[in-house]
Parts: structure tokens; C-alpha cells; sequence
């Protein structure tokens, strides 16, 4: 298979031209790299095979491994980025992971004013200044905050609105 100008190697061959396979047994996928097919080497976590200096994310609840160079899983380091946070910040805000409305502890994401950075103010993917971050919650109260456009009076009737029902009953 010719390699066109530009194009990355995804295939790779021995001494002899012949294609390497995967080391483990069984399969018989071309090699991406260190020995394995991509869909071995991208599930190493899972198969708890040694690669190099890998270690393990320090962000609490992570099982991903790292690579030499970063500091945390590849997800993790998207989200310091997008949140302009630092990896100490990051490790504090996942300490204790749980909503900080309904104390759930699955589908977590972080919350932020989004009065405090519009979505014109950083171009690309970052949506936070890193300032302006208030915690851990769960995407249903993520949602439904969103939806009520963070307005604590819109809150507060809806707090009414159900009370008044409720004393109806």
C-alpha cells in the first residue's frame, strides 16, 4: 500500500516488508504501535499490559493511564484547558465528587458563570476563564440550571410553585 505525501503511518513493517501483527494471541490486526493493533493499544488500560513509563491519572475516581510528558489522562487535560484550570485545582474540584445539588455522584461535569465568559470571549474550545467555576454537578441540575438561565428569582418561583401544589394537595 503506496504512503501518499503527508500521510500518517499506520501500518508497520519488518526487515523483510512483511506486515508486523499484533503480539497477543489471537489477533491478526496490522501493529500501530509498541507491538500492538490500535484497537489493543487504545484498550491497554483494560488489558493491564506495561507500556513504558505510563502511570496512573492523579485525578481522583480516574483509572486512565498517562503518557511520559503529561501530567494527567488525556480527558482530564482537555478539561483543564477548556476550563483554564491548573491540575492542583482540578484534583481539589474532584476530591469529593458528588452534585453539589443532589449529591449524585455519576455524569459529573463542571459548572461555571457563564455571565462571567461568554462563549465569543475565548476562541475555539475554552469556555472558562477558570475564575468563574462553582463546582461539580450532575448533567440533569446542570440541565435544568442552564434552563433556568442560572436566575436565582426564576429558582425561587419554581421553589413557590411546587410548595403552593404541594400545599394543595
Amino acid at each position: 500500500m503506496p504512503q501518499k505525501p503527508g500521510q500518517a503511518v499506520y501500518r508497520r513493517r519488518d526487515e523483510n516488508g512483511n506486515w508486523l501483527i499484533c503480539s497477543l494471541d489471537g489477533c491478526s490486526l496490522p501493529v500501530y504501535s509498541r507491538g500492538l493493533c490500535n484497537k489493543h493499544y487504545q484498550s491497554k488500560r483494560e488489558l493491564a499490559i506495561p507500556l513504558g513509563e505510563l502511570g496512573q491519572c492523579p485525578v481522583p475516581g480516574c483509572e486512565k493511564y498517562i503518557g511520559s510528558r503529561a501530567k494527567c489522562c488525556k480527558n482530564h487535560n482537555k478539561v483543564i484547558f477548556r476550563y483554564g484550570l491548573t491540575l492542583t485545582e482540578l484534583i481539589e474540584l474532584f476530591a469529593d465528587p458528588k452534585c453539589a445539588i443532589c449529591e449524585g455522584e455519576s455524569d459529573l461535569v463542571i459548572d461555571h458563570d457563564h455571565a462571567c465568559c461568554p462563549v465569543d470571549k475565548f476562541p475555539g474550545y475554552k469556555v472558562s476563564c477558570g475564575k468563574c467555576i462553582r463546582g461539580l454537578l450532575c448533567r440533569r441540575c446542570n440541565t435544568a440550571l442552564g434552563m433556568l438561565d442560572d436566575d436565582s428569582a426564576k429558582i425561587q418561583g419554581l421553589i413557590a410553585y411546587l410548595s403552593d401544589y404541594e400545599a394543595n394537595l
